[in-house]
């Protein structure tokens, strides 16, 4: 979820979306995940995977 409104809902800010995320899976899993899942959504809002190739739906140029 967090996501998506990461890549397609400006009227959520980054920040809230990430926070959410995180949120829920130190709730629902353990620290290590919500380390995990706040890498990963950081990643995504910046625009890059973690390999720093662009990520799906980048309309970049190359």
């Amino acid at each position: 979820m967090a996501v998506w409104e990461l890549r397609f809902n400006p009227e959520v800010p980054d920040a809230v979306a990430i926070a959410e995320a995180v949120e829920l899976a130190q709730s629902l899993s353990t620290e290590d995940s919500a380390g995990f899942v706040n890498g990963v959504l950081g990643a995504v809002a910046g625009g890059r995977a973690p390999s720093g190739r662009t990520v799906a739906g980048d309309q970049e140029s190359r």
